[in-house]
């Protein structure tokens, strides 16, 4: 396709089977631009490409402002460009003129309102940065607000928007890069920075993602905030929310570095949530005036997963009676609003890791504030120095609660597993009336919290264990335990269910507490690697007998030091043990190859 580098060519383009005159398509385009963006200097350039066939292998190329209003102008008017590609060719600097969004409109519930004109191509940055965006106007509370207004199953990657300034204090619908994300529409690869504020639903790449979508690798260093006393703001989205079971929302790999504040449902990466987000960073300080307020997650909502993700920056609010403020995600719970979120399911947090102090409302986590009704907490650590609220805190979970069961979708099943975390925030530093060193689990009849540690202490595969007990227990057939740090006053370690599992001590020592050894019934144990093992003292003055094997376990030592019969034992100098009478319990103490039988 020719380059279009005319009015002439504009018109051919997007009025192909029209037959008004060129002296009234110039009116006409000429009445477009005035009432679509201000007029800088760029702006008396009207050419739309300045090449380019639409393809993937060969896009149409923007390469100054002008080009870029004309391509806006395009898609106002009702071109999608669905199944087109526009890629720029160099940087563009806006010069701060008031900008009308690329594919303007505004939404209606979940969905795109009509007379909207959203973009649906895919926009390819290449590399490039668009500076000087400046918003400080719009047509109503649910007119979406960014360079880019509404993206309908469109693709924005690999850009980079900067200096922005977008400021519109009626706006629920404002992000830096776009105001509204529907049916699968995908950011990618983009970086923002400068500052965006609206009313509520604001956030520095998008202002609201709806159903389905993907936000990946996506950074933000802009301030964002919610400043119309509602909230729902997010370093990289202010809402990612409402369901379907046919598609889902994902963000991933995204990292904030701004400051983020509001009123509720305030999170470094999401304001409130329904989506599956993981692997994301956050650094920035957090801050609201009221309920859910999260490093990661404001409000985790109905559906989703928060995975793998880091929280550094402070997490704080001014409102005593605020639920729900954690490092990771302020409040999870459920509301059976089933209309909107027609996919429900038990909500988890797993993976993921704090270290900033969470300050304020009354219900303060190390990783979730509150956590309603259902759902897992599992395999996350909490490095804070600090938690504190007016009622309930914890190193994990400040506040585990049952809500009315009204509220709770028939999918979900009622019950919260808090297992397997670590938390090394002391309970001194732990400031509130109800307070536990891993969770405040106000209904234990209906919630677990076990085999939660101060640190990690053996790893199977990629899973770390905080207990020793939690790792015998979990790990599956044939897998190896290795300890990653020195326990002591262990309980009984078991296996008793078949498995067949290997402990290696890996230069790490293992004390058992009194009651405390080995004891396999079912199943197959051997230790490995060097280190001490020692039991405790009995009444007699001697050590408790290791272990105790029966049934059709059986125990291999290959490796360590223990404090029974002879010492120091090393890998060869071992034999194996295989009871001779299955059928009793044996008490077992270790013996020399020489005079094993």
């Amino acid at each position: 396709m020719a380059p279009h580098r005319s009015v002439h060519a504009f018109t051919a383009r997007f009025f192909p089977h029209s037959s008004v005159s060129l002296r009234w398509a110039v009116a006409a385009f000429a009445l477009l631009a005035a009432l679509c963006w201000a007029s800088p200097a760029w702006a008396a350039d009207s050419a739309v490409f300045a090449s380019g066939a639409g393809t993937e292998a060969d896009p149409y190329l923007i390469e100054n402002a002008s080009q870029l209003a004309a391509f806006r102008d395009a898609v106002n008017a009702g071109d999608d460009y669905d199944g087109k590609y526009v890629a720029l060719g160099a940087d563009i600097d806006l010069e701060s003129a008031e900008w009308t969004p690329i594919g303007v409109g505004t939404r209606k519930s979940s969905g795109i309102a009509e007379g909207s004109t959203p973009f649906a191509g895919t926009f390819d940055g290449a590399g490039h940065v668009i500076s000087g965006l400046k918003i400080a106007s719009t047509q109503g509370a649910d007119f979406a607000i960014g360079l880019f207004g509404i993206l309908d199953g469109a693709t924005v990657k690999n850009l980079t928007v900067a200096d922005a300034e977008v400021t519109v204090p009626q706006s629920e619908l404002a992000g830096i890069l776009c105001g509204m994300m529907a049916n699968d529409a995908t950011a990618s690869g983009v970086s923002v920075s400068g500052s965006v504020s609206g009313k509520a639903g604001v956030g520095g790449i998008a202002g609201r993602m709806t159903l389905s979508g993907t936000i990946e690798n996506c950074e933000n260093s802009a301030s964002v905030a919610a400043v119309g006393g509602v909230g729902n703001a997010g370093g990289i989205v202010g809402a990612a929310y409402y369901t379907t079971p046919t598609g889902r929302m994902a963000i991933t790999g995204c990292r904030n570095s701004g400051s983020i504040s509001g009123t509720d449902c305030i999170g470094g990466i999401a304001g409130l949530s329904a989506a599956f987000v993981s692997n994301c960073e956050n650094s920035g300080a957090i801050t609201g005036t009221s309920y859910s307020v999260g490093g990661i997650v404001g409000e985790q909502k109905n559906y989703g997963a928060v995975s793998g993700c880091t929280n550094s920056g402070a997490v704080s609010t001014s409102n005593a009676g605020a639920y729900g403020i954690g490092g990771i995600v302020g409040w999870a719970r459920y509301d059976g609003a089933a209309p909107a979120y027609a996919a429900s399911a038990p909500i988890t947090v797993t993976g993921c890791a704090n270290s900033a102090s969470v300050q304020g409302g009354s219900c303060a986590g190390g990783i979730v504030g509150t956590f309603y009704n259902a759902g897992t907490v599992s395999g996350n650590a909490n490095t804070a120095a600090s938690i504190a609220s007016s009622n309930f805190a914890g190193g994990i979970v400040g506040n585990l609660q049952n809500a009315d069961i009204s509220s709770l979708p028939s999918t979900v099943p009622e019950g919260i597993l808090v297992e397997n975390n670590v938390s090394t925030t002391p309970l001194n530093a732990i400031t509130a009336p109800l307070k536990g060193p891993y969770a405040y689990n106000n209904t234990p009849s209906d919630f677990t919290v076990r085999d939660n540690g101060s640190a990690w202490v053996a790893q199977a595969g990629a899973t770390r264990y905080a207990t020793l007990e939690g790792a015998f227990a979990t790990a599956p057939d044939h897998s190896t335990i290795k300890l990653v740090s020195s326990v002591s006053d262990q309980p009984t370690l078991s296996v008793s269910d078949g498995r067949e599992l290997t402990l290696d001590l890996a230069g790490f020592n293992l004390f058992f507490a009194t009651d405390g050894g080995l004891s396999l019934q079912d199943g197959a144990l051997t230790v490995t690697g060097q280190g001490d093992v020692a039991t405790a003292e009995g009444a007699d003055g001697k050590p408790e007998p290791l272990a105790t094997v029966s049934g059709t376990g059986s125990l291999a030592l290959k490796g360590g030091s223990y404090n029974q019969d002879v010492a120091p034992y090393v890998a060869d100098s071992y034999a194996e043990f295989v009871p001779a009478d299955t059928r009793t319990t044996t008490p077992f103490s270790v013996v020399p190859a020489s005079t094993a039988k």
